[in-house]
């Protein structure tokens, strides 16, 4: 028998009494209900009137799902449901029955009216949850009160309570695990899970502080509060390693592992407008997922968790999860969620997280992020929005609004190939370097990269160290970041390179497009309209640097508004447009006070001419378009 479906929350409102519904009203002037569009809803609930199940009543509503009820015994087929109204015959609102033929089934506990010898009929029920269970039911209905845990289920079961967790609450009692599932099946709904240690059957750890599942053949949990409870692995949950397994509608509250999974450990999960919050463990403070397959719906939250690596998830040993929220979680790595190596995340919503490292997210070897957005999260050193070390891979992500206080607002990337596609980082903001990305021993291959209002004191829009850029595959755009001292749009140290690509609207002190201060080369990049308040408002030269089938364009600066080449340094510019720059100093096209190669390069006539002069050299040979006898020596202009 699979794990059944319990009844909905909207089922129990209707067993247990109607409560109003919420909704606006027409106008009362309206003697139709109609609205503006001509949609009848009279009693002003929402619904339709060709929708409701009664429009002249508020409290009722569309219909829902009910479960036959063949035997007639009160309790519904979990096998067998249907959309229907309140009150058609041979219909309930609970899925409790294990066997719709036998009205003897389900078996009735109750701790007010039932006796340790009663046969479990709604006449004469049982008083004990543990002695229902060694009766060897399919299915358990449970009254109100507060149950005592301990409870050993070794066969499929359906066990679910009459009043709702609210009012129905198994206490382990600081001695072993609330429930623990030896073999088979288990559905459980409608209780408050506490108390629970854990379990040691499986070894001399504790597992499972409330549910301990790891051997059953599926679970599911359904209107439960799990809270309060502990354990070594899976304070909350522990398992099952390979049931199917599903929590819906519930919250895991308070829950503290002392190494992984505060609120489950499992090895896949579906979850569905649940809950985890303030859950506690090394790995994985609101859940870790092992070898498996989980998801959440966008109504899952996991929030104010906290761990050592992982504060709202953990993905590991190559298992994968998709969807939930994840909402000011803690860790030191990966505030929100940690993708451990050859693992899976995608499809979340990740917002005002902290970490030390990865505010957000933080992604080992292997690891792959798709389809995520991460929104305001905080790093005290390393990548705000995200960290990752190794060969990773992103798509369809995008970081806003974070901030480091050291590198990588946006993103800290280190020592790994890394593929991306379609990352879109802004206002994003690192107190030193890479407002958007900081990248060190990196090299990215790249199709659709935008960087847009990102800010630093050190590579507004990105930081390289001994990295490259290669983004000729598809568009990368660079634009309106701002770095207060060097680089705007990209600022390099070390040997890299950037290839492709679009700089525009950068501004910094000095290198409004770019700043580089080690051995760089770029290619297919262009510099538009970018601004220095000091020198080279496209591109600042404090190292070697070549540029080929590239342009500078439209780019201002107080000197070198196009290029500035400093002292010591060389550059090469191949093949690359450098037209329509203006400097309010000197060399409107290129300042050079170290040495300048210009090979097959236009710089401007009329309209786009540079002013106030193509090239101003401070000292220097130069050898422009392969003439040897062009030489600007000394401080005049030269065009």
């Amino acid at each position: 028998m699979r794990p059944a479906t319990l009844p909905s929350a909207a089922c129990l409102i209707l067993i247990l009494g109607a409560l109003p519904a919420c909704g606006d009203k027409d106008d009362p002037s309206d003697d139709t209900g109609a609205d503006d569009t001509g949609v009848v809803d009279a009693d002003g609930d929402g619904v339709p009137a060709d929708e409701d199940c009664d429009d002249s009543d508020p409290s009722v509503g569309a219909p829902e799902s009910w479960y036959d009820d063949s035997d007639g015994d009160g309790f519904g087929d979990p096998d067998n449901s249907t959309e229907a109204c309140a009150g058609e015959p041979g219909l309930v609102g609970n899925a409790y029955d294990c066997d719709d033929a036998d009205p003897s089934m389900p078996l009735l506990v109750d701790q007010a009216s039932g006796t340790a010898s009663g046969s479990g009929s709604t006449d004469d029920p049982i008083d004990s949850i543990a002695t229902a269970i060694a009766a060897g039911p399919g299915c358990i209905v449970v009254g109100p009160g507060t149950y005592t845990g301990g409870l050993t289920v070794s066969a499929d079961l359906i066990l679910g309570s009459l009043d709702g967790a609210a009012n129905t609450t198994i206490d382990a009692g600081g001695t072993g695990s609330a429930v623990e599932v030896t073999d088979g099946s288990l559905s459980i709904g409608g209780f408050t899970l506490t108390g629970g240690v854990g379990s040691t059957a499986l070894g001399d750890q504790s597992l499972g502080g409330a549910i301990q599942a790891w051997n059953a053949t599926g679970l599911r949990i359904e209107d439960c509060v799990v809270t309060g409870n502990q354990a070594k692995y899976g304070a909350g949950l522990f398992g099952p390693e390979k049931g199917e397994t599903t929590i819906a509608d519930s919250s895991f509250i308070d829950n503290v592992a002392e190494t992984t999974g505060g609120g489950f450990y499992v090895g896949s999960v579906v979850i569905e407008d649940s809950s985890f919050t303030d859950n506690q463990a090394s790995y994985g403070g609101g859940g870790y997922i092992t070898m498996g397959a989980g998801s959440a719906d966008a109504d899952c939250s996991f929030t104010d968790n906290t761990a050592t690596n992982g504060g709202g998830l953990y993905v590991a040993d190559a298992g994968s999860f998709d969807g939930g929220r994840y909402s000011r979680n803690s860790a030191e790595k990966g505030g929100g969620v940690y993708i451990d190596d050859d693992s899976t995340f995608s499809g979340g919503e990740i917002d005002g997280n902290n970490a030390e490292r990865g505010g957000g997210v933080d992604m080992e070897p292997g690891s792959t992020l798709s389809d995520t957005r991460a929104d305001n999260n905080g790093a005290t050193t390393y990548g705000g929005g995200l960290h990752t070390t190794g060969d990773v891979t992103l798509s369809d992500v995008q970081l806003w609004g974070n901030t480091a206080d050291s590198l990588g607002g946006g993103a800290l990337m280190a020592s790994g190939s890394v593929t991306i596609s379609d990352l879109y980082c802004k206002d994003n903001t690192a107190a030193s370097s890479g407002g958007g990305l900081y990248l060190h021993e990196v090299n990215a291959e790249v199709t659709g990269l935008v960087l847009e209002h990102n800010s630093a004191e050190f590579g507004g829009g990105a930081a390289m160290s001994s990295s490259q850029v290669d983004t000729r595959t598809g568009d990368a755009t660079i634009v309106s970041n701002e770095a207060s001292i060097y680089g705007g749009g990209v600022h390099f140290e070390g040997n890299g390179g950037w290839y492709g690509g679009t700089f525009s609207a950068n501004s910094a002190e000095h290198g409004g497009g770019a700043f580089v201060d080690g051995l760089t080369a770029m290619e297919q990049a262009f510099f538009e309209g970018n601004t220095a308040t000091g020198n080279g408002g496209g591109l600042l030269a404090n190292a070697m640097f070549g540029l080929t089938d590239g342009s500078v364009s439209n780019n201002t600066a107080a000197d070198g508004a196009g290029v500035f080449v400093a002292a010591g340094t060389s550059t090469l510019l191949s093949t690359s447009e450098v037209t329509g720059n203006t400097a309010s100093g000197s060399g409107g096209g290129a300042r050079v006070e170290g040495e300048l190669e210009s090979v097959a390069c236009d710089w401007g006539t009329g309209a786009n001419d540079n002013a106030p002069q193509d090239v101003y050299a401070a000292g220097g040979d130069h050898n422009w378009d392969g003439v040897e006898s062009f030489e600007c020596t000394g401080t005049g202009g030269c065009n």
